[in-house]
């Protein structure tokens, strides 16, 4: 259980962070990008506390979800990247 709670928290910092960098940046795209992160990273917090890891998913919601959340943090990335 240690183990889970340090993956959330870390997860919940990171969000953090995120949320942080968007408050301190002007330019639209990177802030939008920030909070992009931070959303996955909210998003990713639940499924590791609940199941104790980031599993496969089994059900098409599930699918769907990972997925978003995916391409947020692939999307949020690229634009961090490209500014």
């Amino acid at each position: 259980m240690a183990r889970t709670t340090n993956r959330t928290e870390y997860c919940r910092r990171q969000a953090a962070d995120c949320a942080s960098a968007a408050a301190a940046t002007k330019v639209d795209n990177v802030r939008e990008a920030y909070r992009n992160l931070e959303q996955a990273w909210l998003e990713l917090a639940p499924d590791i506390e609940n199941s104790g890891r980031i599993s496969p998913a089994s059900t098409p919601t599930d699918t769907t979800a990972k997925r978003s959340i995916r391409r947020r943090v692939t999307a949020g990335s690229a634009m961090l990247l490209a500014n």
